[in-house]
């Protein structure tokens, strides 16, 4: 028997090949032929560092990576982003965690001008009556509203923390408030885990996290742990990792 050791080593050609690609259902569309190049670049590559004699795994190219993340934050993406439109301020989220996670503790995550654009954009999703939209002149939601709070706070600034308006944010979370203990995740929309986790990571970090906030929230949880002890988006809804990922979150917030 390979020890752990053999067993887990890289080996050349392994990385993917031609019958781990996607079947083909002669019916093509862009994603499928995007994806189709994708796995042929890497069948090549793999084949590239076989010759080559390359048999070690492939190193994280930590440069290229900033400088992709550098170009998105400052607008430079794909066409195909435009689905993405009520997900703005997830995509400041995203880029902006990844860069901070890329970055050295001395150098800031973004450059001054930058992180100014970008807590103006920011504000721009905002909405008088409380929250954040996914995008300029959206409806506010729970979800959208965590990810714009959470990328000013990664931008960390004293002027990232003060364009957030904790007085209408606070109404707005309080709105979504329910009854047994949980919150919608926007006006009449929907109540599960992820409106819960949102809304309370927004009030911790804006320090908000009241009792008025946090009452009924323990129980609601409790009530979605299902009989193989994972938790689901709703009470009787099969276990997710997302919604346990959700659930466990909350006694640490």
């Amino acid at each position: 028997m390979d020890t752990v050791e053999e067993s887990e080593a890289y080996q050349p050609g392994l990385a993917l090949r031609l019958e781990d690609m996607a079947p083909d259902d002669e019916f093509p569309t862009e994603s499928s032929r995007v994806q189709r190049q994708v796995e042929e670049s890497f069948i090549a590559e793999d084949a590239a560092r076989e010759a080559a004699g390359l048999h070690d795994l492939p190193v994280f190219q930590k440069d290229r990576m900033q400088a992709y993340l550098r170009a998105a934050v400052n607008g430079k993406v794909e066409k195909y982003f435009v689905v993405l439109d009520s997900s703005q301020t997830w995509l400041c989220y995203w880029i902006i965690h990844a860069l901070d996670l890329l970055s050295s503790s001395e150098e800031p995550v973004l450059d001054e001008t930058t992180a100014r654009q970008t807590i103006m954009y920011l504000k721009s999703c905002s909405n008088e009556s409380g929250g954040y939209g996914g995008g300029p002149g959206q409806v506010s939601h729970a979800a959208t509203t965590f990810a714009a709070i959470s990328a000013l706070c990664v931008i960390g600034t004293d002027e990232a923390l003060e364009s957030i308006d904790r007085q209408s944010l606070y109404r707005f979370l309080l709105r979504m408030k329910q009854p047994d203990g949980s919150f919608s995740v926007t006006d009449d929309g929907e109540m599960d885990i992820r409106g819960t986790y949102c809304a309370l990571t927004a009030a911790a970090h804006t320090n908000m996290l009241t009792p008025e906030i946090t009452r009924g929230c323990k129980d609601f949880i409790a009530s979605l742990q299902s009989f193989d002890g994972g938790i689901g988006g709703g009470a009787g809804n099969e276990s997710h990792g997302g919604y346990t990922y959700c659930g466990l979150a909350r006694p640490c917030i």
